[in-house]
């Protein structure tokens, strides 16, 4: 079953309770107030639509549905010029007041309470605040004032905030400066001129009726008005204070409502445009459609500022430029909105009346900047352009394109270069300031960085079925990745995608400063930083727009460069350096590069055309299409800057001269270069090439009602619909008729009014579009088909429904129970097979082997050598299979001799194995010749045969190659004769020695013959002649080693075989004293002389002497002395001590600090005490077999009290200790 799209957009049928209610009230479209429209639109569908949107209010969407959905109507009537007032207080009212609150109520005059007939009075020209008496309030001064909300919002309080605005000067405010004077001045928009500018209304604060103005800038301060002026004064208690801070808020009775010099109405249908201090000839908006709405109506020598949004005076605003100077005289003067006397000091372009002194004759202006003025009574010709105060000719913005106004004077304009990024189709980059790079590789770039945000350029590889159109180098820049502070966006230009925070978003997308838009020609994005990005889908073109240079608050970095106007730092790399030498540009672009590329291009060195060749790009761009650019666009200088220094140009000219017209469309100028044949660009089907496209947004189904021609700042090449055609939508490039824009299909697709389709992708779900863009379910309607012949046995008619189909079909179908056919019962190893005839759809049985079900049925797995055969069993149906060889047709092969018959190990398995005759030079012959000492049996290889052939050749090696005995050399034989030539050798004897047959040693040289005990036996060659041996003759030697040692030493034999004495090792010590004895010590003995102690130590080298000097403690004889004691010495004399007589127990006096806990005495006192020493001993008792001990100890014999004042610090107080001292002292029984 197939569910209708618009079973869910049918809410008065889910909730009919409300039915009642929407029909009645969506009834007033066909009431007399809309008659005058619905002969110009169909009011069906949205009587339709008015009764869903009613239904459905209460269920998500907008909560006021009706009032939306007959807005819808009355927009569409405006549209075709039926303005319908339709609104009133019961049926949807507009309440347009909110705007008005703004202005204020007024106007008032601030009369002092204090001051009797005195109010506040302004001065025209100085706008300082001075007492007006009340008699001359009609003269040349403000006097009337506003009373608006407060500028400043506090949401924190409670009173009520207010500002005091001038009636006669709109946006002038009553403020307080710094030095607590008053004055009027033009509103601000920054926060401390707002503070400044609020005061608290006290109502009845002092006296009923009467208010008074705090100062919300200082609190406690009043506005006061006195005899000599109006000042701020702190509050006080007194009555004369609340006298001059009081004030009666009087109206003028004589005077026009400020209310209707500017105040906001409603319109059912009017132009939104107005004068405006941006605007003010309305002329930017005039392109605008009529709208329903709240409009600011402003008097008609008044603009409207749009931002505290009052009618205001031109003259207000130096920057408001009026182009009608027909009415402006030779003496400006100010027409407010109280008549003047005299002539005011505010002397600016304002409109006013015209007056001249004779007859008032008038010439109309020349031109917009060109009018005749009266001056000495006679007529001048006065040109504004020619009297401007800044140069107003166009700089040179070169690459960038053209430059751009920045005042709106169109008499004096003054012109900057934009701040502009641009990257070419080939993917060149025009930086900020003017420079251009390039780009080589697959890699991604950053290129534009701002605190906060940061838009990253992605060129990759381009698919196959994507090539880019203006280039053949293979490389695309394919997406753009733009971070915000809240936001990640990243736009996919060939997939037609744009992913914000991995989530994929339809567009428009405008969130936080954030927006983008598809516009069907190319993407738009803003930034919350104020960037602006224009990226066509088709050339892939890129503008980055950010401001001018001379309002850019933040500096960019990266690719672009840095928008400052200056083109010296436009390429600073990441880490702030400049790149000032165009070789190292590859530096520059590598440090903007944050995803690495794997390709590695290399650029030539930085050329230009007086070194090298450009004559190829100057004839490609002096051809005559190109020659309305060359003003614009140097030939030279781009052959110079960006064809010279880029090998990929010099291969693909269609890339150079399409990035040369690139450069002249930033101009404006409009160049048809490209032919079908040349340099062709390949468009999607449905659309055409056009060489110059001035619109940024493309005519789509969406917008085809209100579309007009929105220029964009330069032209570009583009692929357009064919004639008769629009985009379907801005995201796709599918072009259809306009009458094909009635529906979309859940698919996406297109449908015409009146088209009816399947909608499922396999059943039936017919849908047909309506005229007013509904889209119904329909019944399919099916044709009765004839039926058809069935002329096989057993065949039948059926009705069946084909996949996608909707209508059913009538076929020929078997019906296998129609069918008589008999089966045969077939054998254990057949199998039942059907076949079918031509003229019948029953099947045809019968039996056939089956060789699966035949016992090891399978068939072998043979050798390369051998083939298979089949062979019967007993059963017909089943077959056995043999490996069977092949007869062998290669002979074995005849062995010659020395040779051996063998098989190759590889082949044995084989039917026919291979052999072969193996060479074994062992079962050869031996030589049958002996040759002489100078001649070498030599043998000979002779092709195919195995044993080789001998013969003697002359060598002379084994003459030359003789070995002599130990001690003899070889000599030449002058006495032999050769037969081959060869040199004989004798052996004589050398004059050398020969110890033990096995040693030679030279005259001179000795050797160890072997060492016994002590003893050591050494051999020495001498230079005679041994006459037995006929060699050198030898002396033998014996050493006694143990006599060199002395008589405390005892001798080491040596460990070495090369050294024939050992060493004498130390077993005592020998010391020698001061008198000259030598001592002979033991080891491990010690000893003292000389205050030094000494000790003879075992050491793996012998016994050593190691000495330290005596450590005595410190003594002073003198205080041994003093104290009666006797010096003695001890340590053999070096050290001394002190001994002392003995004491008997005896009272004395000794000096101390007395503490008890934190108190102390505030100085030492001389306390007495015991001490000395008393006899003791033991006695053997035998009436306990044991020694008795007796002891007697020096203590006191009677005391006495001492008193000792001491200071506590912990609490600073004095107290009283007391102390026992002894009178006498004695030696008592313990």
């Amino acid at each position: 079953k197939c569910k209708s799209p618009n079973e869910t957009l049918r809410p008065c049928e889910v909730h009919q309770r409300k039915f009642p209610y929407a029909k009645k009230e969506c009834s007033v479209l066909y009431s007399d107030v809309f008659a005058p429209c619905r002969n110009v639109i169909d009011v069906t569908s949205f009587v339709k639509n008015c009764h869903t949107d009613t239904c459905n209010c209460n269920l998500g969407g907008d909560c006021e549905c009706l009032c939306t959905s007959i807005a819808a109507y009355a927009h569409k009537c405006c549209q075709q010029g039926a303005p319908i007032h339709w609104r009133s207080p019961s049926l949807c009212a507009y309440d347009c007041d909110y705007y008005n609150q703004g202005l204020g109520e007024g106007p008032y005059i601030l009369a002092s309470y204090g001051q009797n007939d005195t109010i506040i009075g302004a001065n025209v020209s100085s706008r300082r605040i001075f007492p007006l008496p009340r008699a001359g309030a009609y003269r040349n001064v403000f006097f009337s004032f506003m009373i608006t909300p407060g500028l400043f919002k506090d949401k924190d309080l409670s009173l009520s905030l207010v500002s005091l605005e001038s009636a006669e000067r709109p946006n002038y405010f009553l403020y307080v400066h710094d030095n607590e004077t008053a004055g009027l001045e033009q509103w601000q928009a920054s926060a401390s001129f707002q503070r400044r500018a609020t005061f608290f209304h006290h109502q009845g604060l002092w006296s009923p009726g009467l208010s008074a103005f705090e100062l919300h800038s200082k609190k406690g301060f009043f506005i006061i008005l006195t005899s000599s002026g109006v000042k701020v004064a702190k509050y006080d208690n007194s009555e004369e204070f609340k006298r001059l801070s009081s004030f009666s808020i009087e109206e003028l009775s004589a005077s026009v409502p400020y209310r209707r010099m500017c105040e906001w109405r409603y319109e059912s249908c009017a132009n939104p445009c107005v004068k405006t201090c941006s605007d003010p000839e309305g002329i930017a908006c005039k392109f605008l459609p009529l709208v329903e709405g709240c409009l600011p109506y402003c008097p008609k020598n008044m603009i409207l500022d749009e931002v505290t949004l009052k009618c205001v005076y031109p003259e207000d605003f130096p920057d408001v430029i009026i182009s009608d100077w027909s009415n402006i005289p030779m003496q400006k003067t100010i027409k407010p909105y109280f008549s003047l006397t005299e002539p005011t000091e505010l002397q600016t372009r304002t409109v006013t009346d015209l007056s001249h002194s004779s007859g008032g004759i008038y010439l109309e202006p020349v031109d917009k900047c060109s009018q005749y003025v009266c001056v000495n009574m006679g007529w001048m010709l006065y040109n504004l352009s020619r009297n401007c105060l800044k140069d107003v000719q166009m700089p040179d913005c070169g690459f960038r394109g053209m430059p751009v106004q920045v005042n709106t004077d169109s008499c004096c304009p003054e012109w900057e270069c934009p701040c502009q990024c641009s990257v070419l189709s080939e993917l060149s980059v025009i930086t900020f300031d003017g420079n251009n790079i390039a780009l080589c590789n697959t890699a991604s770039y950053i290129l534009v960085k701002l605190p906060g945000e940061i838009i990253v350029a992605h060129i990759e590889k381009c698919p196959a079925n994507q090539v880019p159109p203006a280039s053949t180098s293979g490389l695309c820049f394919k997406k753009l990745n733009v971070t915000t502070r809240t936001y990640q966006l990243l736009i996919n230009r060939l997939a037609r995608k744009v992913v914000v925070d991995s989530v994929i978003q339809p567009l428009p997308f405008s969130k936080e400063g954030l927006s983008i838009q598809d516009t069907g020609a190319m993407y738009v994005v803003n930034t919350p930083a104020g960037i602006s990005i224009k990226w066509a889908h088709i050339t892939g073109i890129i503008d980055i727009q950010y401001g001018l240079h001379s309002n850019t608050s933040m500096k960019t970095e990266g690719l672009c460069g840095v928008c400052n106007g200056d083109p010296t730092d436009d390429l600073k790399m990441q880490n702030r350096t400049i790149i000032t030498n165009m070789d190292e540009i590859e530096v520059f672009i590598k440090s903007w590069e944050i995803e690495k590329s794997l390709d590695v291009t290399t650029r030539r060195p930085v050329r230009n055309c007086t070194e090298d060749d450009c004559m190829y790009c100057m004839e490609l761009l002096n051809r005559s299409t190109f020659i309305p650019c060359h003003k614009k666009v140097s030939p030279q200088e781009f052959c110079e800057k960006m064809w010279i220094n880029s090998t990929y140009f010099w291969n693909y000219e269609c890339d150079a001269l399409s990035a040369y017209v690139a450069l002249c469309n930033k101009h404006n100028i409009c160049i048809k270069w490209r032919t079908p044949d040349y340099c062709s660009l390949s468009c999607p089907e449905g659309k055409e090439y056009q060489p110059c496209v001035q619109p940024c947004e493309a005519k789509t189904c969406l917008n085809k009602w209100f579309y007009e021609d929105s220029p964009c700042s330069h032209l570009r090449e583009d692929c357009v619909c064919k004639n008769g055609t629009i985009l379907h939508r801005t995201d796709s490039d599918l072009c259809i008729p306009e009458e094909k824009c009635t529906c979309t299909d859940n698919k996406g697709q297109p449908r015409s009014a009146g088209e009816i389709w399947n909608g499922s992708m396999r059943g039936c779900c017919m849908y047909n579009c309506l005229a007013n863009g509904s889209i119904v379910a329909v019944e399919p309607e099916c044709n009765e088909d004839p039926l058809p012949v069935c002329e096989r046995e057993g065949e039948v008619i059926f009705h069946v429904i084909e996949e996608r189909a909707c209508c059913p079909k009538k076929v020929c179908e078997c019906n296998m129970s129609l069918c008589d056919t008999i089966i045969p019962t077939c054998k254990p190893n057949e199998k039942l097979v059907a076949g079918y005839h031509p003229l019948s759809c029953c099947p045809q049985y019968r039996c056939e082997c089956d060789p699966s079900a035949c016992f090891n049925a399978s068939q072998l797995d043979c050798r390369e050598d051998q083939f298979i055969v089949e062979a019967k069993q007993e059963d017909p149906c089943c077959f056995s299979y043999l490996c069977v060889c092949e007869s062998c047709i290669e002979p074995v092969p005849l062995c010659n001799k020395g040779e051996i018959l063998t098989v190759d190990l590889n082949t044995i398995h084989y039917c026919c194995p291979h052999y072969y005759c193996v060479c074994d030079e062992n079962l050869c012959s031996e030589p049958p010749m002996n040759c002489t000492d100078e001649m070498t049996l030599v043998k000979e290889k002779t092709p195919g045969q195995c044993c080789p052939e001998w013969h003697c050749e002359c060598s002379c090696e084994n003459i030359t190659m003789m070995t002599c005995k130990l001690g003899e050399v070889k000599k030449i034989d002058s006495n032999a004769s050769s037969a081959c030539g060869c040199t004989h050798y004798i052996c004589e004897k050398d004059d050398v020695c020969i110890f033990q047959e096995v040693t030679v040693l030279n005259p001179g040289q000795s050797v160890i013959q072997f060492l016994d005990g002590d003893l050591c036996y050494t051999v020495q060659c001498l230079q005679e002649k041994d006459q037995n041996t006929g060699y050198n003759a030898m002396q033998f030697t014996t050493v006694n080693c143990s006599q060199q040692c002395k008589a405390n030493q005892i001798y080491i034999p040596s460990s070495s075989h090369h050294t024939c004495c050992g060493t004498c090792q130390d077993v005592s010590c020998s010391f020698h004293t001061e008198n000259g004895t030598l001592i002979m010590y033991e080891e491990g003995s010690t000893w003292t002389s000389n205050c030094t102690n000494y000790k003879c130590a075992k050491t793996a080298s012998g016994a050593v002497i190691l000495g330290s000097s005596v450590v005595c403690p410190p003594f002073n004889d003198t205080e041994c002395t003093k104290n009666g004691g006797i010096v003695q010495t001890y340590n053999d004399g070096c050290c001394k001590t002190c001994k002392k007589e003995e004491r008997i127990c005896q009272k004395i006096t000794i000096r101390t600090t007395i503490r008890k806990n934190d108190c102390i005495s505030q100085s030492p006192i001389n306390v007495a005490s015991c001490d000395g020493k008393c006899p003791s001993a033991t006695i053997f008792n035998v009436n306990i077999d044991t020694h008795l001990r007796f002891c007697k100890c020096c203590q006191e014999n009677g005391t006495r009290n001492l008193t000792v004042p001491l200071r506590c610090s912990g609490n600073g107080t004095e107290i009283m200790y007391i102390i026992q001292e002894p009178i006498e002292c004695s030696c008592q029984w313990n």
